[in-house]
């Protein structure tokens, strides 16, 4: 598989994840959980994980400079371990999930979602960023900001419960998803600019 169809179905998935699950929600007419880790103990878990583990598991087979290998690397691997590693929660505002399943840790959990978006949030800032066109430039460095800000909310949010009762969480972390598939999205087109050009101007060659 070619990084241009990576890059796409990795901003494809990522975009239409938490559309999938609210959809799921919606069509068994159940509440929407607090956040996007209390999918896991709902009847949409196998939607959740599959989500999950494709983009992960894309991550890891992507294929670029070293750094931004390493980089995809790592936090590809947090982003199947949030899909085998549920954590804790409750999932609505009013019913809290006891879990007994063993592998269940907040300790694993919770740090897995951290690399995940601040590894999203490097990516777009200081790599994907790093391009000729200057203002896709910016907008890559915009992204990248605006997830470094969207983590700080949502710690803050966590730390201080005022989310409490209510599908805050989940809506940040929905943001936060889209803006990283927005930035594979914009990658992907990049790479096709720039595909175009080179087959262009070999043909000119010839």
């Amino acid at each position: 598989m070619s990084n241009l169809r990576i890059q796409r179905l990795i901003g494809c998935l990522a975009f239409a994840f938490p559309l999938a699950l609210l959809l799921v929600v919606s069509i068994r007419g159940l509440e929407i959980p607090h956040s996007l880790s209390a999918y896991y103990y709902t009847p949409v878990r196998p939607v959740f994980v599959a989500f999950l583990i494709a983009i992960g598991t894309l991550l890891i087979v992507y294929r670029a400079d070293k750094t931004e290998r390493r980089l995809s690397n790592v936090y590809g691997l947090a982003v199947i371990c949030l899909a085998l590693v549920p954590t804790k929660v409750c999932v609505t505002p009013t019913d809290c999930f006891d879990s007994t399943i063993l592998f269940a840790s907040r300790w694993v959990h919770y740090p897995a979602a951290a690399i995940f978006f601040l590894g999203a949030a490097c990516h777009s800032r200081y790599l994907f960023s790093r391009t000729d066109r200057r203002r896709l430039s910016v907008i890559f460095k915009r992204l990248g900001d605006f997830l470094f800000f969207l983590i700080g909310v949502l710690v803050l949010l966590v730390l201080t419960k005022w989310s409490k009762g209510t599908p805050l969480i989940f809506c940040v972390q929905m943001l936060m998803v889209w803006l990283f598939a927005l930035s594979w999205l914009l990658k992907g087109y990049l790479s096709s600019n720039s595909e175009h050009l080179c087959q262009v101007s070999s043909a000119k060659t010839h």
